[in-house]
């Protein structure tokens, strides 16, 4: 199920069956989206400083004090 690739990964209704999750959901009281989600977001080329700097950026939406470090 894990699988780096969203193009090939399963998508939540497949995983929902598996038999991992039997007893963890119900059908009938599950939302469902009207569209597909949108991946744009994630066309990047996944580099090490890249990576760094998405996870710093967002720490500091939760920590905006660490910007006064960044300046640094």
């Amino acid at each position: 199920m894990l699988i780096f690739n969203p193009e090939k990964r399963y998508i939540v209704k497949q995983c929902l069956k598996h038999p991992y999750f039997e007893g963890l959901h119900n059908e009938e009281v599950e939302p469902e989206c009207d569209e597909p989600f949108d991946w744009s977001w994630d066309n990047f080329e996944p580099t090490k400083e890249g990576l760094q700097r998405m996870v710093w950026d967002e720490s500091l939406e939760f920590h905006p004090e660490g910007e006064e470090e960044d300046q640094m």
